[in-house]
């Protein structure tokens, strides 16, 4: 595929990346672990994670969404053991889970920025991978304190 032909496709849709973070919980505690870090993104989120305000939840278990106001709303889908961690920017948000099969909490970064927010590719390209390494380092930080 040319390059063209997919900077076409980022103008007219716009940029997205993503990036997914295996936090392993080893040891005979590490179910217990992750059952806690998981009631804690459920319980006390992080308010803030880089730079952008969390502003809202999902909570696929409970089929609650939460909002920044603690307005709460029923939610439809599909029932797992996942948490949506919404971001003030529009498709911006943050997918957490524990693995089925590994002693581990999978978290899913989606960043997005749209069509009319840049001019420079490679610049807009950085900007969004920034965004990601901050989301991922208020991600660590916050799962270092449960």
């Amino acid at each position: 595929m040319n390059a063209g032909y997919i900077r076409h496709l980022f103008e007219q849709h716009g940029l997205h990346r993503e990036r997914t973070l295996n936090i392993r919980m080893e040891g005979s505690q590490g179910k217990q672990r992750m059952t806690q870090l998981m009631e804690s993104f459920r319980s006390q989120p992080p308010q803030q994670l880089g730079n952008l305000q969390v502003v809202g939840r999902r909570d696929y278990l409970q089929h609650l969404r939460f909002d920044s106001q603690g307005v709460t709303q029923p939610l439809a889908g599909p029932t797992d053991d996942l948490i949506f961690l919404e971001l003030e920017l529009t498709g911006n948000y943050v997918a957490i889970r524990p693995s089925g099969t590994e002693p581990k909490i999978k978290l899913y970064l989606f960043t997005f920025m749209d069509p009319g927010q840049w001019a420079d590719l490679p610049a807009a390209q950085q900007q969004l991978q920034q965004r990601e390494d901050q989301i991922e380092a208020s991600l660590r930080e916050f799962v270092e304190t449960v």
